[in-house]
């Protein structure tokens, strides 16, 4: 009932303003992004860019948004502007190879169908999607060297038969081994981080060091970024391979030992309650949210859980402030003067 209630008290209308304005903030970040040299952005991302490409993000919220209110108000303007705000995702899968950007292009395209239409692919184009992607994920590497290059005739040269050969021979890069490391190093030593790993990637993604300093910065940390490295390195003599995660099983654990769990079972929680009030309740609010949050909660599992609480925070901004200028007022008065 509240849920519904919500859905009644949003001018859709608004939202979908809202959801322009957003796509223009990002369309802009990514100019300047795209303004500066090329070695600033092909290499470690550090100082303004950061900046910047926290305003770019802001592009998959707004896609999400006009989506929707194209779905549920059909005219050829919202077609325009749903197929201006995907541009930007697309050239990002298309010339970067990025699969988080690919993931969540796809998973807002599919859950905002069944949400408003409750359309849900065939089984087999599941299973067909699960294959290509099990076989095309060892390919990222290369089709991202391709892309840069702009060289797309070397993609029909490629042996496929033969890499995937040298792939399994030599092995790629063994996430279980570093989750193994950790975990082991963790309870060895008991040095537990007892949540502070979440507060300092918050830090790290909300306070910009190209504004307040970067010995600012350092100080409202409680860890290093590459605090967990360099101990495995000294503890173990082994370094986890570059472009290798951690996986969130180790993640949790590093941060409550076996308490740890308790993170995996209480975003089920929120995610069972989320998902209930964006079928059943209808609410485009919560909609929005569980389709900016389903990426974030997958690498959560396969990459780890640091992560998981600034996308949550970044999303409920942007979102509450989206809301807060949606919000029909003439039926927030009514219901006070009642």
């Amino acid at each position: 009932m509240k849920q519904m209630m919500r859905t009644r008290n949003v001018n859709e209308l608004r939202m979908f303003q809202g959801g322009i304005v957003l796509v223009v903030v990002a369309y802009v970040f990514h100019g300047l992004i795209m303004r500066l040299p090329e070695g600033d952005r092909s290499s470690m991302w550090t100082g303004i860019i950061t900046i910047y490409n926290f305003f770019r993000s802001l592009i998959y919220p707004g896609f999400a948004i006009l989506f929707l209110y194209m779905l549920r108000h059909k005219n050829p303007g919202s077609v325009f502007l749903v197929i201006l705000a995907g541009l930007l995702p697309l050239h990002q899968i298309i010339f970067l190879g990025r699969r988080e950007v690919t993931a969540t292009f796809c998973l807002t395209i599919g859950l905002a169908l069944f949400f408003n239409r409750r359309w849900a692919p065939p089984q087999w184009t599941v299973l067909a999607i699960l294959l290509f992607t099990v076989f095309a994920l060892p390919f990222t590497g290369v089709y991202r060297r391709i892309a840069q290059d702009h060289d797309w005739g070397e993609l029909l040269q490629i042996d496929a038969k033969q890499f995937f050969k040298e792939y399994l021979e030599e092995g790629g890069n063994l996430e279980l081994k570093n989750a193994a490391y950790i975990i082991q190093y963790a309870k060895r030593t008991e040095n537990y981080q007892y949540g502070f790993g979440y507060w300092d990637n918050l830090v790290f993604n909300f306070i910009p060091a190209h504004i307040i300093g970067e010995k600012f910065k350092s100080l409202l940390m409680t860890k290093p970024r590459e605090f967990m490295k360099e101990k495995l390195s000294g503890y173990y003599s082994y370094t986890p391979p570059t472009g290798s995660t951690y996986t969130g099983i180790a993640d949790a654990f590093l941060q409550f030992g076996y308490w740890g769990c308790l993170f995996f079972f209480l975003m089920g929680y929120y995610f069972k309650h989320l998902w209930f009030a964006s079928v059943q309740g209808g609410s485009l609010y919560t909609q929005i949210f569980y389709i900016q949050m389903v990426s974030p909660a997958m690498l959560a599992i396969t990459h780890g859980t640091i992560n998981f609480p600034a996308e949550f925070f970044y999303n409920l901004i942007f979102l509450n402030l989206l809301m807060l200028y949606a919000k029909k007022r003439n039926v927030a008065y009514l219901s006070l003067s009642r």
